[in-house]
């Protein structure tokens, strides 16, 4: 199969998969149930050995039910600031190029009706990867419609670089930091308040970063996260997801480049059940300002992100997952196209009720 054919076949996946679940609604008169948005990796080459808060559901799994889910991301970062296009440019502010890749592995556990526990643990690389030829490509067929390419063309192909200056003309490098590694361990709690009321649900996700990374992602200090979760009915087969939290770590300097102690970040996330086994998401993910201002001259902060996903119920409990990744309105600060594939699995029968020893309202009885 040819480049071009290549690109327009990933492309339409979103349109096949439209279709597809149109089609199953049609079969069925039923709405399914929620299933909430998905919660994907952040792969921009600087964010990836951060902890990120992503877009989250607020639903629990049950006492005694448990879930592992494995998701892949595959993501293309390439942005600049510098006097001229190309690789000889007279003054470089920065310049992001390359490709990650992170396998996470997730287990969730409920311990009651409205408490769950988790693990968390990613695998990343990153390097100069395969996917600039196509990207070129999908850029030339859409110039006529006025997407630009930022002169990819004219920087080295397959390229891994990630290059900065600060304010002070003092340069860092990752240029010789490409490889693979374990992330940092996550620890997960989700408190669901309360029960579902008239098709309201609201929950508080903690997380917890423990420094177990290794190879070129290895960063000292803990990290953790707080969210406020948020879904609400809006028909039949449409719910509305929102969520806004904050993330800080202890070690600001990664590789000589020092990051902000904490960060803001929010989503918004439709879902759309048109069968009983199907449902399609579209969510919007921002975030404030992930490096510190000085340590990365006009490096911006502003970070946005859209969406779109298919989550399929499959046999007996298991789920596939797609979705991919596009930077809509602000392409230096976030990869500019993610492909995700996830499996997860659904599993367990109510056990002893841990209530006993919680408090009324945490068990939403």
């Amino acid at each position: 199969m040819g480049t071009l054919a290549t690109l327009r076949m990933i492309h339409i996946l979103p349109i096949l998969l439209v279709s597809a679940a149109t089609a199953a609604a049609g079969a069925s008169g039923t709405s399914g149930s929620r299933r909430g948005p998905l919660s994907l990796p952040d792969v921009q080459l600087l964010a990836q050995p951060r902890l990120s808060l992503g877009a989250e559901t607020p639903h629990t799994l049950g006492r005694g039910r448990s879930a592992c889910q494995l998701t892949l991301a595959w993501g293309n970062s390439f942005s600049w600031n510098q006097d001229r296009q190309g690789e000889q440019p007279v003054d470089r502010r920065f310049l992001i190029d390359g490709e990650a890749l992170t396998l996470l592995a997730t287990f969730d556990r409920g311990l009651t009706d409205a408490i769950d526990v988790g693990v968390e643990l990613p695998f990343h690389w990153r390097g100069g990867g395969a996917l600039d030829p196509l990207i070129d490509a999908w850029h030339r067929l859409t110039r006529p419609l006025g997407i630009i390419d930022a002169g990819r063309p004219v920087f080295r192909r397959n390229a891994f670089r990630v290059q900065g200056q600060s304010r002070e003309a003092r340069a860092s490098s990752w240029d010789d930091q490409a490889g693979a590694g374990i992330g940092n361990l996550r620890l997960r709690l989700r408190w669901r308040s309360g029960g579902t009321r008239h098709g309201r649900t609201a929950a508080v996700l903690a997380q917890l970063g423990l420094p177990t990374a290794t190879g070129p992602f290895q960063v000292g200090g803990v990290s953790g996260g707080l969210q406020l979760l948020g879904a609400q009915r809006l028909a039949q087969r449409w719910d509305l997801y929102a969520g806004a939290g904050a993330s800080g770590w202890t070690e600001r300097t990664v590789e000589e480049v020092e990051y902000v102690s904490g960060r803001g970040s929010g989503f918004v996330a439709v879902e759309w059940r048109p069968g009983p086994s199907w449902s399609l998401v579209a969510q919007a993910h921002f975030a404030s300002r992930l490096i510190d201002r000085r340590a990365i001259d006009l490096y911006p902060g502003i970070h946005f992100l859209v969406s779109l996903a298919a989550r399929v119920d499959l046999a007996q409990g298991h789920e596939l997952l797609l979705a991919f990744t596009e930077n809509v309105f602000q392409h230096q600060t976030t990869a500019d196209i993610t492909f995700h594939f996830g499996w997860r699995l659904r599993f367990g029968q109510p056990g002893p009720s841990m209530a006993t020893w919680l408090p009324t309202s945490a068990t939403g009885r």
